[in-house]
């Protein structure tokens, strides 16, 4: 909040997103990563339930899987 509104970037971002969000997060509403996917241009989401303001060591596994499916589809550069 202190930074001001951010939001106007978001739409600059064309890396490949993902939004990953605790459904069961008491401090940023689920609604607060819906709008991050409507702002950021093909972005993927994972909601996921249960979770909550942390990332826990059992989703671990999900959270690398998201990372190499995202990695997929990034342009290549070649050097």
């Amino acid at each position: 909040m202190a930074d001001g509104d951010r939001t106007p970037l978001l739409s600059r971002i064309t890396a490949p997103t993902r939004i990953v969000h605790g459904e069961a997060d008491p401090l940023v509403p689920v609604a607060c990563g819906e709008q991050l996917v409507k702002k950021i241009s093909g972005a993927q989401t994972d909601f996921i339930p249960g979770m909550g303001h942390d990332l826990p060591e059992a989703l671990l596994p999900r959270f690398a899987q998201g990372i190499v499916e995202l990695a997929s589809r990034a342009p290549s550069v070649k050097a």
